[in-house]
């Protein structure tokens, strides 16, 4: 049975979770994009909404970078991380951790990651990052916006998504 943030159960309507891919503003939730020109990918919440999770998820026709960004070399600005109301006032901002390599979703996210080369030439990725284990989930009033901006050119991965996962109020 689905938990609240503070571990009590709650009746789980399946109309009422939240699994949704992060998109841009035309609805591409394709990340590996060139953000030469920022682009920004965002959840935005239609009602009270509570976030518990994030996954990211990557996969590529090459091996993995160690010191980059998944299988390319790694990015000049990263992506930024923050929580916007509908005013566009940031109400959190998870820049104090530069995305800038994959290693930097494992610092983010603590452990929940896991990766594997599926062929010698092909590699995947997958982080998942737990809001709660760093204190609390997230709450969105209607409006939020959850929202995470490619701001480097990684138009060379095959596939990159994340979504947001959780419960409406």
């Amino acid at each position: 049975m689905p938990r609240t943030p503070s571990g009590n159960s709650i009746i789980g309507e399946a109309n009422r979770f939240v699994f949704e891919f992060l998109k841009t503003a035309a609805g591409s939730m394709e990340m590996g994009v060139d953000g030469g020109t920022p682009v920004p990918f965002l959840y935005t919440a239609t009602q009270p909404t509570i976030l518990t999770r994030c996954n990211f998820s990557m996969y590529d026709d090459a091996l993995e970078d160690v010191d980059g960004f998944f299988t390319i070399a790694a990015t000049t600005n990263g992506l930024k991380i923050e929580v916007k109301n509908s005013a566009g006032t940031v109400l959190q901002n998870f820049g104090a951790i530069a995305v800038k390599r994959h290693a930097d979703l494992n610092n983010l996210a603590g452990t929940d990651t896991s990766g594997a080369q599926a062929t010698p030439a092909t590699a995947r990725m997958a982080v998942r990052w737990t809001f709660e284990r760093a204190g609390a989930a997230l709450k969105l009033d209607t409006g939020d916006q959850f929202i995470i901006t490619v701001q480097d050119d990684i138009s060379a991965l095959a596939q990159f998504r994340t979504m947001v996962q959780g419960y409406l109020l």
